[in-house]
């Protein structure tokens, strides 16, 4: 079989995310025995009782899981509902856990990974807002979901210019709707400010600005693992790879998965440079990259079939690998 035949039978098989399922049991088995026991803390807490650093391990980890195990699905059906890509499930399934799987800073749960199904959800009323002449109310809810999503992450009130844009990409955006989409992402605070009132304590309502505000050091190598970066530089190159080769093949798309597809670029450009700006959030972020970051590399192994780009995808399952090895060696 050619290296061309490879490619495309791995990508259209069926045994591959069963495949990545025993990855992931044999690497997280691994992680467990090698490394010590860790737990992630949380960047931002609303309220005390949201801590998750008073779980069991087991029970964080399963936490962990089960966000990522309904993240995965979010996922499937804002691809399928919006004609995203042309794959099979498995495969897209497959790809979202292999990069979790090789990154073990993200197996710990902490409440602000619910904000990564704030994004997902919030990205499927935005999608389908397309040319709707009621966008109004399809924006109402993307903003709203968005919002309770700063609520756990408030750093991702910074992606609020990206859905305007990306809603005036998808010709959704006027007057009426704009004035939705504020109402939208106010009316969660309205609740938390009418909560605060409720049991006299204000600090509930400031505490999501007063974190909106807090920025650290620029000096990524200061900030963030030496590991982590190995691991976000990787990402990066992967994904410049994958979009530029999105953009050359832009003709054989539908108009409506062509601007989706520019969005999911433009809003995961942004995040990344969110990270070198902010490092200090590089985990929190880096959870919210992993579904544009599938759909992106899904997209440029589905559609390409030379043997430059099998190479590319060998070399990617080994450097990965390697990452995931150093991740479990001390810095010295």
């Amino acid at each position: 079989m050619t290296l061309k035949g490879k490619q495309e039978r791995i990508m259209a098989s069926g045994a591959t995310l069963p495949v990545v399922i025993l990855i992931c049991i044999v690497a997280y088995i691994g992680h467990s025995v090698i490394c010590p026991v860790t737990r992630a803390t949380d960047s931002f807490i609303l309220f005390p009782s949201w801590s998750a650093s008073s779980m069991p391990i087991w029970l964080n980890h399963l936490c962990s899981l089960a966000t990522y195990i309904l993240s995965a699905y979010l996922l499937v059906e804002l691809n399928n509902r919006s004609d995203i890509l042309r794959v099979r499930k498995t495969v897209l399934i497959a790809v979202f856990f292999l990069f979790i799987t090789f990154c073990p800073e993200l197996y710990t749960f902490s409440f602000t990974k619910l904000s990564l199904i704030a994004l997902l959800l919030s990205l499927f009323f935005l999608f389908n807002s397309y040319q709707r002449r009621n966008s109004s109310s399809y924006l109402f809810h993307s903003f709203a979901i968005l919002s309770i999503g700063t609520l756990f992450l408030p750093q991702l009130v910074f992606v609020i210019p990206v859905w305007l844009i990306g809603s005036s990409m998808l010709q959704s955006l006027n007057i009426r709707s704009f004035l939705a989409s504020i109402v939208g992402f106010v009316l969660p605070y309205w609740f938390v400010l009418s909560y605060a009132f409720y049991v006299g304590d204000i600090n509930i309502f400031v505490a999501p600005f007063q974190e909106m505000a807090q920025f650290g050091g620029m000096n990524i190598f200061a900030e963030v693992d030496v590991h982590n970066i190995l691991s976000f530089a990787l990402l990066l190159v992967l994904y410049i790879v994958s979009f530029f080769h999105c953009l050359f093949i832009d003709y054989d798309n539908k108009t409506r998965t062509r601007l989706i597809l520019h969005f999911i670029i433009f809003l995961n450009i942004y995040l990344f440079l969110f990270i070198i700006i902010q490092p200090k959030y590089e985990v929190q972020i880096l959870n919210l990259l992993l579904p544009g970051i599938s759909l992106i590399i899904c997209h440029f192994f589905s559609r390409t079939k030379s043997r430059i780009s099998y190479y590319i995808f060998i070399a990617t399952l080994i450097l990965l690998l390697i990452l995931y090895l150093l991740k479990m060696a001390p810095v010295s």
